[in-house]
């Protein structure tokens, strides 16, 4: 299952397209903190939904998921960020069903970066299989 996140909004003016940095959330209210980790856990489920059928084989498959997150984005995280950063994402595949937890145990992730032009073209893109 492949799922494609363009971007995500917790209000008219504040939008992102790559999920914030741990450095970035740990400054940030602790209200704006839920809703951005909110948004993107919802932005993740509707993208689920879109896929029923991939969805169904996906919750049928027994064993270990191998889970790659790839953000192409302009300006590239350090390795400690990249990963806090996917923390979100991987949350919202946990509560919609998709892996049964995020421990190692249970998912092989992989997360990577690919650098763009320009930040229109950043988005998210993670691959389950």
């Amino acid at each position: 299952m492949k799922l494609t996140l363009e971007q995500v909004c917790i209000s008219n003016t504040s939008c992102r397209r790559i999920p914030h940095s741990p450095n970035v959330l740990n400054t940030m209210h602790w209200a704006t903190r839920l809703k951005w980790k909110n948004a993107w856990s919802e932005e993740v489920g509707w993208q689920i939904l879109n896929q029923l059928k991939e969805r169904e084989i996906l919750k049928k498959k027994k064993g270990k998921k191998k889970v790659t997150i790839t953000y192409f984005q302009n300006k590239l995280y350090d390795k400690d960020n990249l990963y806090g950063s996917a923390k979100g994402c991987i949350d919202a595949l946990r509560y919609n069903g998709l892996i049964a937890n995020d421990d190692p145990k249970s998912i092989n992730l992989k997360l990577q970066q690919i650098k763009v032009a320009k930040r229109k073209e950043e988005h998210v893109e993670i691959i389950i299989e």
